[in-house]
């Protein structure tokens, strides 16, 4: 096993470790205290509240992470007081390691040891929670089971991303450097461009792509990572993030020109992250299809070019307005966007009401009844199979009209033909379409049918999308009459249309002459 990722015993925390009832691991504050370095419990107490502090403010659930207990401690004579004594899970002790002062030599091994046990234990300590009955032998050989497990369960997951982040190599302005304020940080992959600095030093700034192997479920990440270097942390952190809200849609906007078809302005992400005087105003996800090179350098590389302006009081303003970009948001924090979607129960209830909207008043319920009615029949037919993985989608499926020869194509073609001679049944014969409400096709007063509509419920014979390709799919003086005909009887047959509604064929598909002939030869008489 790697030994950067096994637990090892000799570990001053690993020593500190106990386990609850249900085998769930724990660690003291007292005992952490002294395990970091603290001479007295009174100094350790200003991480500690930092920690509780910086908690809540994720959201995180102070009282279950840190469980206060009150425990009485010999004080000599035989005498007993009360103390408070944390009982800390793995994620408070990291909260509190983030607060420590990061050049501390426990520090590092603090972290280490708390991100390793943080992702290890997870699921080493699944099965022991399940059994309260487990001899602590059988619970060791449970989390080194786990822990193997996980191993190559990571390895194999991390391997794409790491083949990924490689390609930085040979990238000439970025460099490896996998630490933060000199520190070593042992699992992750970093390639950063150079560091900028405020002016009064007290801030540096990294603009890097990062890994880390830990998280193949996060994935590769880029952007801009502040570095406190004087001062506060908080009083770092409020910095950052007033300058990215001065130069965030400015950003937006530089990133959305260069990347044209791709948006940005909900792929910047809020940091849960602010520990060893680091601070990530924000973070952007490389998308899996998106090229680490053209896209994550490339960007990163704008990212701080806008920052090295800024820094050097270029006028913020005078760039929005040169970009055209806006100074607030517009809906920054909504959290349910539109989707263009097809094969659904939306799409098709969304067709039948635009065949409403088509139709004459008063006439709206019978020509949607009409069009799932030749949605039924073909499908008890076998001319349609309804796709049972989809909410609403129907296949064309291959029938004995059809000749071997351009199978799928004339399979396709004689189905569209069916819904464009039902509609010109609705306008030529019955006369419940409005034309004035219609798209009409080639200029002869034809209604043309929703195809846009139609495409997101009907899937060709394959099993693809339609798509624009619907709308050229069909050409009357190109087509085989034969395509036409099988057309008009199977729609003629299954919904029982009238026999003289053949006269309809010409008014709706302007036949050349000699194929209009040979049409009335076989249809003619119904």
């Amino acid at each position: 096993m790697n030994k950067e990722l096994k637990i090892s015993d000799k570990s001053p925390f690993e020593k500190i470790r106990k386990f609850d009832g249900q085998g769930r691991s724990y660690w003291t504050s007292r005992e952490l205290c002294a395990a970091l370095g603290y001479s007295t419990y009174q100094k350790f107490s200003v991480p500690l509240a930092k920690a509780m502090r910086s908690a809540e403010a994720d959201g995180i659930n102070v009282d279950e992470h840190f469980n206060l207990m009150v425990e009485m401690v010999g004080v000599g004579s035989g005498a007993r007081r009360s103390v408070e004594n944390y009982h800390l899970t793995r994620e408070a002790c990291i909260f509190i390691a983030r607060q420590v002062y990061a050049k501390k030599k426990e520090v590092q091994a603090a972290l280490e040891y708390f991100s390793s046990v943080s992702i290890d234990f997870d699921g080493a300590e699944c099965d022991v929670n399940c059994q309260e009955v487990v001899s602590e032998m059988e619970k060791d050989k449970i989390r080194e089971r786990n822990r193997e497990h996980w191993k190559r369960l990571n390895d194999e997951a991390s391997e794409f991303y790491k083949k990924k982040m490689r390609l930085l190599d040979e990238v000439e302005d970025f460099k490896a450097d996998a630490s933060f304020h000199g520190n070593k940080a042992p699992h992750h992959m970093m390639y950063k461009l150079g560091t900028l600095y405020s002016k009064d030093g007290c801030r540096g700034y990294e603009f890097l792509i990062e890994y880390d192997v830990y998280e193949p479920v996060v994935g590769i990440y880029y952007g801009c990572k502040g570095l406190i270097l004087d001062g506060n942390d908080e009083d770092g952190e409020k910095m950052f993030n007033e300058e990215w809200k001065d130069i965030r849609y400015y950003v937006t906007a530089v990133l959305e020109n260069t990347f044209p078809g791709k948006s940005f302005t909900h792929r910047f992400k809020p940091t849960n992250n602010a520990n060893n005087h680091t601070y990530w105003p924000f973070w952007i996800t490389l998308h899996e299809d998106e090229d680490i090179v053209e896209v994550g350098a490339r960007a990163v590389r704008l990212i701080r070019s806008i920052y090295e302006g800024y820094l050097e009081n270029e006028d913020v303003e005078a760039l929005r307005k040169r970009s055209g970009s806006r100074k607030e948001p517009q809906e920054e924090d909504k959290i349910r966007f539109s989707a263009d979607v097809n094969f659904t129960k939306k799409a098709y209830q969304e067709l039948l009401e635009e065949i409403g909207q088509m139709s004459k008043k008063g006439k709206e319920k019978t020509n949607k009844e009409m069009f799932e009615k030749l949605l039924e029949k073909t499908t008890e037919s076998g001319y349609l199979r309804k796709e049972k993985h989809y909410e609403a989608a129907w296949r064309i499926v291959r029938n004995a009209d059809v000749k071997e020869r351009d199978l799928q194509q004339k399979t396709n073609k004689q189905f569209i033909y069916m819904i464009r001679l039902l509609l010109g049944y609705m306008q030529f014969y019955l006369g419940t379409l409005d034309t004035s409400k219609c798209d009409i096709e080639h200029n002869r007063g034809v209604v043309s049918p929703p195809y846009t509509s139609i495409s997101k419920i009907l899937m060709t014979m394959n099993g693809g999308f339609f798509g624009e390709t619907i709308r050229k799919l069909c050409d009357s003086k190109k087509d085989a009459t034969s395509i036409i005909i099988n057309s008009w009887k199977i729609l003629q047959t299954l919904l029982d249309l009238p026999k003289d509604a053949w006269k309809i064929v010409n008014d709706t598909l302007g036949l050349p002459e000699k194929k209009w002939k040979t049409f009335k030869d076989k249809c003619g008489n119904g």
